[in-house]
């Protein structure tokens, strides 16, 4: 009778696990996915060399007025700002003061020379101070402003950089990646141009641009489980188990990961997600 219990357990176990394999026959089978192309970057040409616009001055300034725009063409002797400087408007006041009582002194005593003299000298040097009441900042070169530094009734001091300005290039650009991705390694080449450095949202390249996106058309953008990482090497495997290794430069706002390839991937990717 126990002899007979124990085959009847076994007989139970085996049909639960027959009945486990019956109900997923695709458990092994690959998942795949797709690369999609990263579309949307901007070149720009860009100034090579930014200089700083300082202002010099005797103590501190206010500034009056703006009259000149970021990015605007600018060649040099051109006003872009006016400013106020405070020495002048102290030296204004105090003259102001001193020429008030020299005039009241001299209704009392209309015959003293010296204090007529005193009053003409007084209005001179008053005349001279409001005339550069509103001194004017020049820009120092021919090219174009790219950043204005200050806003108007802002206070300056001497040595203040007040804008910047650049001589415009005809081979070096500022190449913008699209608004959602954010890249992280560029390619050292790009069509004809060449990689010179990296900045926070952008990226800096020399030579010369076809006008097009073909230059960037090494980045695709795969989801997360397609790559694969062997020590530092990343690769994608396709659905015919061929082997691409590819670098990790980005990401999409979306979650795909921003990947470098030699060529086009238009083979379906296997993933290591969970199934």
């Amino acid at each position: 009778m126990i002899i007979t219990l124990f085959l009847i357990l076994l007989a139970g176990c085996g049909g639960q696990e027959e009945s486990a394999e019956q109900a997923d026959p695709g458990l092994n089978d690959p998942v795949f996915a797709e690369a999609c192309t990263v579309a949307g970057f901007t070149v720009k040409t860009a100034p090579p060399d930014t200089l700083p616009l300082r202002w010099f001055g005797e103590g501190s300034a206010v500034i009056s007025d703006i009259s000149a725009s970021e990015e605007q063409e600018v060649a040099a002797g051109d006003t872009l700002l006016f400013l106020i400087e405070n020495l002048h408007v102290v030296e204004r006041e105090r003259l102001s003061m001193e020429l008030d009582v020299a005039v009241a002194l001299s209704y009392s005593t209309p015959m003293d020379t010296l204090l007529l003299k005193r009053v003409d000298s007084l209005s001179f040097l008053l005349d001279s101070i409001s005339s550069f009441e509103n001194s004017v900042f020049l820009s120092a070169l021919d090219g174009i402003l790219i950043n204005i530094n200050v806003i108007e009734d802002q206070n300056i001091r001497s040595g203040d950089v007040l804008a910047e300005i650049s001589v415009e290039s005809s081979s070096v650009f500022l190449v913008y990646p699209p608004d959602d991705c954010i890249i992280d390694r560029w390619p050292l080449t790009a069509g004809a141009m060449n990689f010179v450095e990296q900045n926070d949202s952008l990226a800096v390249y020399s030579g010369v641009p076809s006008g097009n996106e073909d230059e960037f058309s090494m980045f695709a953008a795969v989801p997360r489980e397609t790559v694969f990482e062997n020590d530092l090497d990343s690769y994608l495997i396709t659905a015919a188990d061929d082997t691409i290794s590819v670098l990790r430069s980005g990401i999409m706002a979306n979650g795909l990961i921003i990947i470098q390839v030699d060529e086009p991937v238009y083979s379906k990717l296997v993933t290591w997600a969970e199934r």
